[in-house]
């Protein structure tokens, strides 16, 4: 019993431990903006298997993503249309 005990014990400190390095490289980020003329920035710049979604709803929205390391995903979705040149919401 408790070999047992002290089995899980050690797995929690392990886990506990070892959490925040893990964390680190494996970053997600989840944008959604509902208006016009919104900017999004996302920045993940030091890990791998990062992933990001940046959704915009409106006119004139802008997104940029920077992304370091390997195997990282982003999507960006923008619906509505950019205005004119010399128009303004």
């Amino acid at each position: 019993m408790k070999s047992k005990i002290l089995a899980g014990v050690s797995a929690l400190a392990l886990l506990a431990g070892g959490g925040a390095a893990f964390a680190a490289g494996n970053n997600t980020s989840t944008v959604q903006q509902n208006s016009a003329t919104s900017v999004a920035t996302v920045n993940q710049a030091a890990g791998d298997t990062e992933t990001s979604t940046i959704t915009q709803n409106g006119f004139d929205n802008s997104a940029k993503v920077t992304q370091g390391g390997n195997k990282n995903t982003s999507t960006v979705t923008q619906t509505g249309n950019d205005l004119p040149s010399g128009f303004s919401n």
